[in-house]
């Protein structure tokens, strides 16, 4: 990418370090090969502080470093890249079995609860309290939410054990592939 496609998105960056910068650090040496070892930017040097050194070059090498080409996207690319890993190293694939402890739990205990008031109708108003439509609804209601969650993360659980054995990609990277061989 041309440098000053570069600067100008750094414009509206004067405060900032230019290791905040998307190519800060890349945008820093190409104009440190430029200047005078008396003027060197530091590496933290903010936004203001690199188009200001720009501006005080010779219209001849202002005019060079404006036509050099800087490899941005492949630093950005890596930047992506370490951003990935340190979420996936924070989040340690934990989240869903997490929820579907927790919602395995729920089930079981609104499941007891629900036998030990259907045991004490039926002990008080006889084998009829528990034929009330009602009553099947409220539980059905109560238990659809975490039943169908265990359910999803089950069948979650399995097709990611299918793709794996048979070698298929899973999540977003399946349904780009799936688009492409369509």
């Amino acid at each position: 990418m041309k440098l000053s496609k570069i600067l100008d998105a750094v414009k509206p960056f004067a405060e900032v370090a230019a290791s905040l910068i998307p190519g800060g650090p890349a945008l820093v040496a190409a104009v440190n090969t430029f200047l005078p070892d008396s003027k060197k930017l530091p590496e933290h040097a903010k936004g203001g502080e690199i188009l200001s050194a720009i501006d005080s070059l010779p219209s001849d090498q202002r005019a060079s470093l404006m036509s050099k080409e800087i490899d941005l996207e492949a630093q950005l690319s890596s930047d992506w890249t370490a951003r990935y890993k340190a979420m996936a190293a924070a989040d340690g694939q934990s989240t869903r079995p997490r929820i579907g402890l927790m919602m395995a739990w729920l089930l079981v205990f609104e499941t007891t609860i629900f036998m030990i008031l259907l045991a004490w109708g039926v002990h008080k108003g006889g084998i009829e309290a528990i034929s009330r439509p009602d009553l099947w609804t409220v539980f059905a209601s109560l238990t659809a939410l975490p039943a169908g969650i265990l359910g999803k993360y089950f069948g979650e659980l399995r097709k990611e054990q299918t793709n794996r054995t048979v070698g298929k990609p899973t999540g977003a990277l399946s349904g780009l592939l799936g688009m492409i061989s369509k």
